[in-house]
């Protein structure tokens, strides 16, 4: 298997044998995708990265007043 290019992101197994895929967001913070199989948070991770194209950045742990007044006046 080749490696991933720049901003695809990665995908490696875990030591409860759970699949970790990972993208880095802009800004340099990490998002961590799980699944049970590969194939599983492959899926996950594709459709973060298509959303990261379009413009729409992954749920983060953390909501913000700012952030949710932000989204809820556009909404």
């Amino acid at each position: 298997m080749s490696k991933r290019g720049q901003g695809e992101g990665t995908i490696g197994k875990t030591a409860d044998g759970r699949w970790q895929a990972r993208i880095t967001l802009p800004g340099g913070k990490r998002k961590a995708y799980y699944g049970k199989t590969r194939k599983e948070a492959q899926e996950k991770m594709t459709e973060a990265l298509r959303d990261l194209n379009k413009g729409v950045l992954p749920p983060t742990g953390r909501q913000t007043l700012g952030r949710f007044l932000a989204e809820w006046l556009t909404e």
